[in-house]
């Protein structure tokens, strides 16, 4: 297998932190890039979630959140009963089944 080279630029504490965290992992650089890269490959898709910072969860309140999923959403019920949700759906799909 022929191999080649890539150079990127990268801020040098991000690389700092990245070259420990795959040391502890057993990797360096280059081979944590190559899995990175080959399950990319594989499975036609980054093996991740990419969210914008808004929706980026831990460094969220649940609170803020709550009111970024509404804007986002448009409305959101407060208070949902969720047995009641759940019972209701459930009436509604055995109601669909058994009128086919």
């Amino acid at each position: 297998m022929a191999t080649t080279s890539i150079t990127f630029r990268l801020d040098a504490e991000l690389k700092k932190h990245a070259e420990s965290a795959f040391e502890s992992m057993g990797l360096n650089m280059t081979s944590a890039l190559t899995v990175f890269i080959k399950t990319v490959v594989r499975e036609g898709r980054i093996p991740f979630q990419i969210v914008t910072d808004e929706y980026a969860g831990p460094k969220k309140s649940a609170k803020e959140a709550l009111l970024a999923l509404e804007k986002y959403a448009g409305t959101l019920k407060r208070d949902v009963d969720i047995k009641k949700e759940l019972a209701e759906y459930r009436e509604e799909r055995y109601a669909d089944s058994t009128r086919h």
